[in-house]
Parts: C-alpha cells; structure tokens; sequence
C-alpha cells in the first residue's frame, strides 16, 4: 500500500489475474471498499483494482478481505504482474491468444528463484502488430504474430527485451508460443548471473551490451 494525500490513509490494491472478473466479483470488491475505503473503486494502467482512503489501522482487514475473494495484495509492478491485452478472445485484430502465454509465463516467475529481481523486471503482452506500446518499454515484451511452419503457420511472439520509458526493448527473435516460457528462462537466469547490485533488467544489458 502506498501514502495517498496528507491524510495518513493508504492504497490498498488488488492483482487481478489478466484484467478479467466477474460482476458479482467485482461488486464484492465495491463493498470492501465501503466498509475501509472512500466507497470508489479504481483501476489502475496495469489492469488491477485500488482501494484507496484506507485508515492504516484497518489495512489488514482489507487486505484480508480482498484475499479471501481469491484476489492477491501485494507483487503489483513487478515480475508477477504481468499484463496482456485481450488477444484473438476480445479482439478482431488480434492474432494470437494472449492469456495463454499470461499463464505460461506466470508458471514460470512465481518460482522462488526470481524472487531476488521481482522488483527489477516487468512483462507486457501484446496480441497484435496494431501500434500497441506497452511491449516495446517493457523489460521483457512480446507481440503476437504467426509463425511459417510448413504449408501453414502456427501461433507466436516477436521477443523485446531491456525496454524502459525512454527507450524500445532491442529485439531477441521470433518464437512459437511454447517455446516462449524457455527463451524467458534463460534470459532471467543469465539476468540474475551478471547483474549487479539491484540493477534493472534494461540497465544490465546497457552495461554488457546485446549480442541478438
């Protein structure tokens, strides 16, 4: 939970799993935010849920609230909270199922062994070659594509990494969807091998540069 204002109340937030819930799902969360917070729900650029107005004394029976709703309340901005858009679900112009790499990746990060750059490391998911953004200033960025295999083509992700606000992520590959998980592997675990200190992801390879 972070300060809000000069009121000494807190944000409390809620991770919801790529974005999605249902109705009564997120009344439940309304009506937590009336017995702790302002009574309003906020949404937050990484696709969570913040409860804000909560007195510090009351944090933990919030956060316990949101929790027993299934919901995670800490992790946001991290390895763990990993953004998708909607993918070929929602979207007409999307061309690979977004949600599905969501979960591939999400098996991988919440091994133990990343918990040391959890903090160090953001993951952006984009469906389609539309002009979408957020993947190109992620730490790890994909864009949904399709691959040749055969007389066909099959499901994939153009891989950036090292992106940040001030610059696009430098391209790793293309990849078919399965052997996206694997590609990530290596490149957190050669992340945590020559990192220094709490080195970011983008600034450790702007120190030992980028082989393709």
């Amino acid at each position: 939970q972070d300060p809000v204002g000069t009121d000494g109340k807190v944000t409390v937030r809620a991770m919801i799993p790529k974005g999605e819930m249902q109705f009564d799902q997120f009344r439940s969360l309304a009506e937590i935010s009336e017995i702790y917070g302002n009574k309003k729900i906020y949404t937050t650029n990484r696709q969570n849920i913040e409860i804000q107005g909560v007195w510090p004394d009351d944090v933990d029976a919030c956060k316990k609230a949101i929790e027993d709703l299934g919901y995670r309340t800490d992790d946001h901005n991290t390895i763990r909270d990993i953004v998708p858009c909607v993918g070929t679900r929602y979207c007409p112009k999307a061309v690979s199922k977004t949600h599905d790499l969501y979960d591939l990746l999400m098996t991988l990060v919440n091994q133990q062994k990343y918990d040391a750059i959890k903090d160090n490391v953001i993951i952006n998911i984009t469906g389609c070659p539309n002009s979408c953004s957020p993947y190109r200033i992620a730490d790890l960025g994909f864009r949904g594509m399709r691959i040749r295999e055969g007389m066909g083509s099959v499901e994939g992700y153009e891989m950036l990494i090292g992106g940040t606000g001030d610059d696009f992520g430098k391209k790793v590959g293309e990849f078919k969807l399965e052997d996206c998980p694997k590609v990530v592997e290596k490149v957190l675990d050669t992340y945590i091998e020559l990192r220094e200190g709490e080195e970011s992801l983008a600034d450790c390879i702007k120190r030992i540069g980028f082989t393709q």
